[in-house]
């Protein structure tokens, strides 16, 4: 049997993290009752192991289980509240308490992701950094930008050649690509300039080592999209 590392294991919750969904939690908000019910299957059978409510056994393991269950009011944290705030620490898109090892775990801040202060902005650039395992393609690159909050459109220029050159294509290498930028969601507390920065050398760093990237921002490429988003 393969056993997943946990790197293997996040990566492997990756699809779920670009997926407005929540990670489904089925034995988070168990109450009182289930989990009486859960220890007294666990014990022996016998007339010495009594499952009558008045019985002592009982009394004692609905104590415990009121150490187990979610409290249906303010009080104590219990074990299963604990439990279903660790689950939620699993989906960097709602981490609170880990999400400082989860930075660590990933290498961030680096040099393409500075330092940000904002919780959503922290989350955001994790997601983005767990995501982008490579890949050499137009839709990979597209949905990394739309992590980071861009909207892009990547042109990839017709390459010159003998014979081959037709009227209304844009002469080019075939090692080039240009990526047009058309809008942006900045996160909290980042300016639009680091924002660029920011996509400029992801894209760099991500990119076939063989091909030459260039940036673009607005131009014609901006059409139907909110104009105050707009370059």
């Amino acid at each position: 049997m393969t056993t997943l590392t946990p790197s293997a294991l996040c990566r492997c919750l990756i699809k779920r993290w670009t997926d407005p969904t929540p990670i489904v939690r089925p034995a988070c908000g168990l109450g009182l009752d289930a989990y009486l019910h859960l220890l007294l299957q666990l014990l022996p059978r016998g007339e010495v192991w009594p499952r009558e409510p008045e019985s002592v056994q009982v009394k004692l393991m609905e104590a415990i289980a009121a150490t187990l269950a979610m409290p249906e009011g303010p009080g104590p944290i219990t074990l299963e509240e604990r439990v279903c705030r660790l689950l939620d620490e699993l989906d960097p898109r709602v981490l609170v308490e880990l999400l400082a090892r989860w930075e660590a775990w990933l290498g961030l801040p680096d040099t393409c992701m500075p330092k940000v202060t904002g919780l959503d902005a922290r989350r955001q650039r994790i997601v983005a950094k767990e995501n982008a395992v490579g890949g050499a393609s137009v839709p990979y690159f597209t949905e990394l930008a739309a992590l980071l909050g861009f909207d892009i459109q990547i042109e990839e220029p017709f390459p010159l050649g003998a014979g081959c050159l037709r009227g209304g294509h844009r002469a080019g290498c075939c090692c080039t690509w240009i990526v047009h930028v058309r809008c942006v969601e900045l996160e909290e507390g980042v300016t639009l300039p680091e924002a660029q920065a920011m996509l400029e050398c992801l894209f760099q760093r991500l990119k076939p080592a063989h091909t030459a990237v260039f940036f673009r921002y607005g131009s014609s490429y901006c059409q139907n999209s909110d104009p105050d988003r707009c370059f």
